[in-house]
């Protein structure tokens, strides 16, 4: 062979034509299932962040591939070129564009019978979908994407389960997304994939607290809790105590809640996470507001001023000065204007 890979993305990325680098390696002797799977490999080479993303290059190539491919009638090579222009365009920021060309390998890979084809690019056209606010067209797609799977691999649809959970958590359809998360948590149960476990625990405590029901989402974050300790993840366990803590505080279980907001200061201090240290000694600071503990209001607050994640201290001291604050946090608005004005405008 003339050259590999890397001297290949030189060539294109100085400007070689890729019908060149193309001819060359026929003469060689590689034939087309060989030179498509090449140049693709080229593409995708030149949109690494390990080669400089030289994009412009990688537009030339797929271009080209597309011509020949069509050229032979390949179309399991001209789908493959049209998902690596889908994936350049969203490189680029051009979603529309990218949706377009994804959309056409969605056919061809219906035209092929590609389950495992068509559910990738609807899965990607559903994500493209998602960051451009289009909610319901991103839940058509990624359950489209789920439904293909379903035939092939049920194991393979966690990540399209996730997503529907998701956007349906952001559609404010907490029951069907309660649902797609419990799904999604049996496959990753049976996978033994831990961090999806924790994610499914985590947002399926959300939307059971938005719908009211308190004890099965405190249920379900300390499970998410059991679950990052059992991996040794200390920041992880340390938030899904804090957020167990926060429902404990809809509960009006308030000392409780205490209890889960220490265990996280603690678990934060012990791995050295400030972003952890700082939210616990916020939420310790509201738990106090509310049990009347002025001393340990304002110790909670002024330590977590002295930390590196201070933001949210500072919000901490706006909720107790502010009457009409519309954080998350109702229990305690306006409370410590009350009680600390002097000691906290200063």
């Amino acid at each position: 062979m003339p050259f590999n890979v890397s001297d290949a993305v030189f060539l294109v990325s100085r400007g070689t034509d890729p019908r060149r680098i193309m001819e060359k390696l026929e003469e060689s002797g590689m034939d087309w299932e060989s030179l498509s799977e090449f140049m693709l490999s080229v593409a995708s080479y030149c949109m690494s962040p390990g080669y400089g993303r030289r994009l412009d290059a990688a537009e030339r190539v797929l271009r080209v591939m597309l011509e020949y491919s069509r050229e032979k009638g390949d179309r399991k090579t001209e789908s493959d070129c049209l998902k690596e222009m889908g994936r350049l365009f969203l490189e680029r920021g051009r979603m529309s564009d990218a949706i377009e060309f994804y959309s056409e390998a969605a056919r061809i890979g219906e035209e092929l019978r590609d389950a495992r084809g068509q559910s990738l690019v609807h899965s990607e056209i559903g994500e493209i979908l998602w960051l451009m606010g289009d909610l319901e067209g991103a839940l058509r797609h990624t359950r489209r994407s789920y439904e293909i799977l379903l035939d092939v691999e049920r194991e393979a649809v966690l990540e399209d389960l996730v997503r529907m959970g998701t956007i349906l958590f952001e559609l404010r359809r907490y029951e069907e997304a309660y649902r797609r998360y419990q799904e999604a948590l049996r496959i990753a149960e049976k996978l033994e994939d831990f961090e999806i476990q924790c994610v499914c625990l985590w947002e399926s405590g959300s939307a059971l607290k938005r719908m009211g029901r308190l004890e099965e989402a405190l249920e379900s974050l300390l499970r998410a809790a059991a679950v990052k300790r059992g991996v040794s993840d200390t920041l992880g366990e340390a938030l899904c105590r804090v957020e167990a803590g926060n429902v404990l505080l809809l509960l009006g279980r308030t000392e409780e809640a205490l209890e889960q907001f220490n265990t996280a200061l603690r678990l934060s201090e012990k791995g050295g996470e400030q972003f952890g240290i700082a939210v616990a000694l916020f939420h310790i600071g509201v738990s106090n507001i509310i049990l009347g503990n002025d001393k340990g209001v304002v110790e909670a607050f002024e330590r977590s001023m002295r930390t590196s994640e201070n933001g949210l201290a500072t919000t901490g001291w706006r909720l107790l000065l502010t009457p009409t604050c519309t954080t998350s946090f109702p229990w305690v608005r306006g409370r410590g204007l009350r009680r600390y004005p002097k000691r906290l405008r200063a």
